[in-house]
């Protein structure tokens, strides 16, 4: 009876130096010998291919203290760049992508703080893609992110996620208008984004609000949109997210004020109370700025105040040579000065403030 025989000692050793990383200088050599194999003019796909897969096999076995060497010395960083550029074929590009992926991973280890913003990156773009399951799997994949590690809120932050939230919605509320004159749905399978897919995007947007306070300028243009979507009467659903993005909005940025405004007890023993009047003035502030930042036609909002009132103040400040008709939200974006001038105008006259 024939049967297989265990291995001695000595093949075991020899199996788990064959399957094992290799050592430093091994590791150099190896990679610069795949990165020779890309560049070869007689070079098939297939030989590529093996060589990305060998070269990011072994960036997980050198020591961290060559990444600086690896990295500036060896030719296999331009090689797989400049592949990447000119290749035709999708897999050799992902091959290529996924290779400068794990250089630059590997480079974070060396300060012992995980990059976040780079791992996070895949998933959101599994949250924004077409297919329903696979949305399903980055809304799920980033909730968790938020739930098990506090440094993911920003990398998500940094990733844009809410302005690309916010472009889809207004992709959204851009179709309700065309479709004004005709019966629309918001379950049509000719949108670019199904509703089940938007409502993935807007539960993580959710929890991220839910999760810390976010500048309001990053959140302005989503209440905005979120404010016209929740009129729209498309689903129970869809309307209780946007009341719930315009709810946690509204709470991130009361936390926010709150931290800024409200130094420790021990620094500052008597604090004088705002009146209702106060308080309300202050609010109103608070509001025409974001419509001055947000508004994309004029600095007109809910409100208004006498703009030759306002353009006279500010010609006589020597900030900004305007007219009545430049005092618009571009000015005021390029200008921070004009815009703090622009505040500090409206809280020294409340007297030009009035309701439309």
């Amino acid at each position: 009876m024939t049967g297989v025989e265990p291995k001695s000692e000595k093949e075991e050793s020899i199996s788990q130096t064959v399957y094992s990383l290799p050592k430093d200088q091994y590791i150099k050599t190896q990679i610069s010998r795949h990165a020779t194999q890309l560049k070869l003019p007689n070079s098939t796909d297939i030989e590529k291919t093996k060589a990305l897969q060998n070269i990011i096999h072994l960036l997980f076995g050198f020591n961290l203290s060559l990444f600086h060497e690896i990295v500036t010395q060896s030719i296999a960083i331009e090689e797989v760049y400049k592949l990447m550029l000119r290749t035709k074929n999708p897999n050799i590009r992902t091959l290529c992508g996924a290779l400068l992926q794990v250089v630059q991973q590997r480079g974070t280890e060396t300060e012992k703080k995980a990059d976040w913003r780079t791992l996070l990156s895949p998933i959101v773009s599994f949250l924004f893609n077409t297919d329903e399951l696979i949305s399903e799997l980055g809304k799920q994949a980033l909730i968790d992110a938020l739930e098990k590690q506090p440094e993911s809120l920003q990398a998500l932050i940094e990733l844009d996620l809410i302005e690309h939230a916010t472009e889809e919605l207004n992709l959204l509320t851009d179709s309700i208008l065309n479709s004004a004159s005709q019966q629309f749905s918001i379950f049509d399978p000719n949108k670019d984004l199904p509703i089940g897919i938007l409502a993935n995007i807007m539960k993580v947007v959710i929890r991220m609000l839910q999760k810390g306070n976010i500048n309001d300028i990053k959140t302005a243009e989503l209440r905005y949109v979120a404010e016209q979507l929740s009129h729209k009467q498309l689903t129970q659903q869809f309307e209780a997210f946007c009341k719930e993005i315009l709810l946690q909005s509204q709470t991130s940025q009361k936390n926010m004020n709150n931290n800024v405004l409200q130094p420790p007890e021990h620094s500052i023993p008597k604090m004088k109370l705002l009146t209702v009047a106060e308080e309300a003035a202050k609010h109103f502030i608070c509001e025409l700025s974001n419509t001055i930042m947000t508004d994309p036609v004029s600095i007109d909002g809910l409100h208004y105040f006498e703009r030759n009132a306002l353009v006279e103040y500010i010609q006589n400040q020597g900030i900004s040579h305007v007219t009545y008709e430049a005092t618009t939200v571009n000015d005021i974006k390029e200008e921070p000065a004009l815009k703090a001038e622009l505040e500090r105008y409206l809280r020294d006259n409340p007297t030009r403030l009035s309701k439309k």
